[in-house]
């Protein structure tokens, strides 16, 4: 189980109220796998468990009235997809409602679907946490799993692989964000092999 302290459990508490009973699951797995990853990779256990369970705060909310309300300048691919707008409302939404001010976790939150040129450690946590947590079965799950305990970098160069992939085989429109991401990630990775 993550981390029992009383803000999270406070934050718990009050996250069931904004979503469906499936992704507040999700969310409390991926707290509880967030935890794991950081201790395994010498993160800070309370933020990778706080951003864990608000990554998909907004998930189940109208993004799209929610951007404007809280004046979000998104792209237009963006803010034409549920599944990207929700990561950056739901930075808001932990910010605005849940009082989150640490821009570590907000920026861990914002990067969970598209990831982000400069991916901190716990950054990749969030995102390699969303595919992995318990509940999750897709065909190349158990790669990542046995990666994610080893390898952070490796972990998420597969996840947003994956992510890639997913776009593509649905002829869906692909973020150039993802695209730069996985360059990102690569040349990380060369630095660190030179």
């Amino acid at each position: 189980m993550f981390t029992n302290t009383g803000y999270i459990n406070e934050i718990s508490k009050r996250l069931k109220a904004f979503l469906d009973e499936k992704t507040y699951t999700h969310c409390i797995n991926t707290a509880i796998e967030a935890e794991r990853l950081a201790e395994l990779f010498s993160a800070d256990k309370e933020k990778a468990a706080i951003a864990g369970l608000l990554h998909d705060c907004a998930k189940t909310a109208n993004v799209l009235e929610l951007a404007a309300k809280y004046n979000l300048k998104l792209d237009p691919m963006i803010m034409s997809s549920r599944q990207l707008a929700h990561a950056y409302v739901g930075a808001e939404i932990a910010h605005i409602e849940f009082g989150i001010s640490d821009e570590e976790i907000l920026i861990a939150i914002r990067s969970h679907t598209l990831g982000n040129d400069n991916m901190t450690v716990l950054d990749k946590i969030i995102f390699v946490a969303d595919f992995t947590e318990p509940g999750r079965n897709f065909e190349g799950v158990e790669l990542l799993r046995r990666q994610a305990k080893t390898d952070i970098n490796e972990a998420m160069i597969t996840a947003i692989i994956g992510t890639i992939r997913f776009v593509l085989d649905g002829r869906l429109p692909l973020h150039m964000q993802s695209l730069s991401t996985y360059n990102s990630l690569i040349s990380e990775r060369d630095k660190m092999n030179d």
